[in-house]
């Protein structure tokens, strides 16, 4: 009975890390690409692109330029920059741009509401919205855009990539975000992504509904949503938002809690995780590609280290053995945590310390929501 409970078990892990990839991989080869450009530029659609920014003196300049600086036709693209809450300097800089918004207001009340705040102010065909920590290639938006030229697609998300520093003890964010962006250019080429990163994510302007203001995971919110109206969101593997990797593994340990915490308010929130029926395919891929990795993978984990020592103990041989190497992964990302905290960095130890931290974050998250302690409020967490 243990031996048939550990492979169920060990078998639900397989196919949440590498079983959906395969599936979803071999899947994809059956459907057409989406365009990545576009055949005629004179039909591109105008763009509004929304740069919330909390206290980002350092950076806001520099992405204001980058944004005015991309390939597109200056006439079609508008850029509303929203500081509300700002005190760092950030809420009184000024470009001398025609096309370049400002809002600014002195209450903070998170991001959820600046992106309500600033929504009447676009009338462009495409709304976009970046952080303002990231920047973008230069032919970013003739990629974000190309396959709005199917009716059927409501959003696109762009692929999130993050600078990494191998002596960095986040250095595996990266590697994390390159698997992640592979699952969502399989998942949108069988149907739609289901969850963008708000690191930049486009949609049809008039698809836009409002979000609660305490909501955590906007970006995951907006995009499902769209989905839900019976549009598809598409992903823009070209259109790219570079970031650095977070400074520090407790600033990343707290944005993935908050990340945790968000997905347990947004989950009752949202139609189409409780009707399959309604939304088979997209369903089927959030349920794959999201909810068994937040609600399966921690758990099922937690239960299979004292499931494999038991049989390891007690039946001797090769289960002694894989029972020690397993116990070993985690051994090595004890050692992981305690070099962080010495300065000491040493890459080997990272993986199995990120992958630890991920599904430990999910627990956290859970308790931090379901104890009302999570604010809607982000915190910056990049230097």
């Amino acid at each position: 009975m243990l031996e048939l409970v550990f492979w169920l078990v060990f078998g639900l892990i397989l196919f949440i890390y590498i079983g959906y990839a395969l599936l979803i991989g071999l899947s994809s080869k059956l459907f057409p690409k989406p365009p990545t450009h576009w055949a005629n530029t004179q039909d591109l659609p105008s763009v509004c692109i929304i740069i919330p920014a909390f206290n980002e003196a350092t950076c806001l300049n520099q992405k204001v330029f980058n944004t005015l600086a991309l390939d597109y036709p200056s006439e079609k693209l508008k850029i509303i920059v929203i500081t509300d809450g700002s005190s760092d300097g950030s809420e009184t800089l000024t470009w001398a741009d025609e096309r370049v918004i400002r809002l600014h207001q002195p209450q903070r009340e998170g991001k959820s509401a600046a992106i309500n705040r600033a929504m009447p102010f676009s009338d462009a065909e495409i709304t976009a919205i970046t952080d303002a920590n990231t920047l973008l290639n230069s032919d970013a938006l003739l990629a974000l855009t190309s396959p709005f030229q199917s009716n059927s697609i409501g959003g696109v998300a762009g692929e999130k990539r993050v600078q990494t520093d191998f002596g960095n003890s986040t250095s595996n964010e990266g590697l994390y975000w390159k698997y992640e962006s592979r699952l969502k250019r399989w998942d949108a080429q069988v149907y739609s992504i289901v969850g963008a990163a708000g690191e930049l994510f486009a949609f049809r302007t008039h698809l836009f509904q409002p979000l609660e203001i305490d909501a955590i995971l906007d970006d995951f919110m907006l995009s499902v949503r769209i989905v839900e109206q019976g549009y598809r969101v598409g992903y823009a593997p070209n259109a790219q938002a570079t970031e650095s990797a977070s400074p520090s593994l407790s600033a990343e340990w707290k944005r993935k809690i908050r990340i945790a915490a968000g997905v347990f308010q947004s989950l009752p929130r949202l139609d189409l995780p409780l009707k399959p029926s309604k939304y088979p395919l997209a369903w089927a891929i959030f349920v794959g590609h999201r909810w068994m990795r937040w609600m399966l993978a921690p758990p099922l984990l937690l239960i299979l280290l004292p499931l494999h020592l038991n049989l390891g103990l007690s039946m001797g041989g090769l289960w002694l053995l894989f029972a020690f190497i397993h116990l070993s992964a985690y051994i090595l990302a004890s050692l992981g945590f305690a070099l962080n905290s010495f300065q000491l960095k040493i890459p080997f130890f990272y993986t199995p310390m990120y992958f630890v931290m991920m599904n430990a974050a999910m627990v956290a998250g859970a308790f931090r929501f379901f104890s009302g302690k999570q604010s809607v409020l982000w915190e910056k967490v990049r230097s």
